[in-house]
C-alpha cells in the first residue's frame, strides 16, 4: 500500500519472496493444540525488503503512548504511515478480531483525529475508523514476540535507486537460504513457548507423535502443510507430512 501510493507497483507474491518471510517455520504451543505456519521473523523481513529495493526508510517505536501519538500526528501530515506489527485483537472493525488476539499484523495509517484513527487494512478493510483506545492496545502489541518496542512505526522514504534484477533475485535467493540454514530459537512469551526454524519443526513433530495435538491436525494438513489429494507436496517437509498423513 505505502510503495503503491508512492507510484511504485509490485505484485503481492513478488514482494512476500523479496522479504524472505515465507523461507521458515514458526510453531506456537499451548494447552491442548498449538500455532504452526512458514515463516520468518517479519521484522527482518520486512527490512530486507526496503533495503533490497533500495528504498530509504526509518523504523520507530515509542515507550509513551502519547509521545507515539504525537508523532503519528505529525507524520501523517506528509504521508501514510506503515503502522506494525499490532495485535489483531484488537482491531474490533473486523467482526472476528477476538479469536486472532496475539496473532501479528501491519496497517496503513492515513488519517488521524483526537477520537479515530483512518487504517487501510490488507485483510480487506480500506479507509476503516478505529477508536483511538482500541488503536493503542493493538498498536503497544504487547503479546507480539519479536517486536523490537511498542508502538512501532515504519517511515519509507525515496527510492535511491532500481537494483539489477539479477541482483535483486540473488540476494534474495541468499537470505532465504540463510533462514532455512538457521538452528531455530526458543522464546517464552505468555505461558507458551514459541519455536524457530529446524526446532520448531521437530517440537512439532514431536507433539504430534505423543498426540498432544489431535484436534489441530486437520488444520496442520489443510493449511501449515498443505498437499493435494494426488501427492503433489507444496512444502518440502516430506517427513513432516509423512507423520502427519499417517496419524490423520
Amino acid at each position: 500500500m505505502i510503495l503503491s501510493w508512492k507510484g511504485d507497483f509490485y505484485s503481492l507474491p513478488f514482494l512476500e519472496c523479496v522479504t524472505t518471510v515465507p523461507f521458515g517455520f514458526v510453531y506456537i504451543t499451548s494447552d491442548g493444540g498449538g500455532f504452526a505456519v512458514n515463516g520468518y521473523n517479519p521484522h527482518d523481513g520486512l527490512e530486507r525488503a526496503l533495503k533490497t529495493l533500495q528504498y530509504e526508510y526509518r523504523f520507530k517505536c515509542f515507550h509513551s503512548a502519547d509521545e507515539a501519538l504525537s508523532f503519528l500526528k505529525e507524520a501523517l501530515e506528509e504521508e501514510p504511515i506503515l503502522i506494525g506489527p499490532i495485535d489483531m485483537g484488537f482491531l474490533v472493525y473486523d467482526p472476528y478480531c477476538k479469536f486472532k488476539k496475539g496473532a501479528d499484523h501491519y496497517v496503513t495509517a492515513l488519517g488521524i483525529d483526537e477520537d479515530y484513527i483512518i487504517l487501510n487494512d490488507p485483510d480487506g478493510y480500506l479507509q476503516v475508523p478505529l477508536p483511538i483506545s482500541n488503536f493503542l492496545k493493538a498498536w503497544k502489541a504487547e503479546a507480539i514476540s519479536y517486536k523490537r518496542g511498542p508502538y512501532s512505526l515504519w517511515l519509507v522514504k525515496e527510492k535511491l535507486g532500481t537494483p539489477p534484477v539479477e541482483k535483486l533475485y540473488k540476494d534474495t535467493l541468499v537470505l532465504g537460504l540463510q533462514n532455512l540454514k538457521e538452528k531455530g530459537r526458543k522464546y517464552s512469551i505468555e505461558g507458551s513457548s514459541l519455536y524457530t526454524g529446524p526446532l520448531a519443526i521437530k517440537k512439532l513433530a514431536e507433539d504430534i507423535k505423543r498426540y498432544k495435538l489431535r484436534r489441530w491436525l486437520r488444520f496442520y494438513a489443510t493449511f501449515t502443510f498443505q498437499f493435494q489429494h494426488r501427492g503433489v507436496l507444496t512444502v518440502p517437509c516430506l517427513s513432516m507430512i509423512h507423520r502427519l498423513r499417517m496419524i490423520i
